[in-house]
């Protein structure tokens, strides 16, 4: 997770004038898991974030 922060603080350089800013998202696992069960982690995410 600390080297995701890092990494999205280099990589993160600030836009100026009039261009829009696009937001990328990274992320990172500790194990391997299929489709249906990222999904599902994504999902408690979003609800997470509201």
């Amino acid at each position: 997770y600390g080297n995701l922060q890092e990494w999205a603080k280099r990589t993160s350089g600030g836009a100026s004038g009039a261009a829009v800013a696009r937001k990328r998202v990274v992320y990172g696992s500790t194990e391997l898991v299929d489709a249906g069960s990222f999904l599902g982690e994504l999902g408690k995410l979003g609800r997470e974030s509201t």
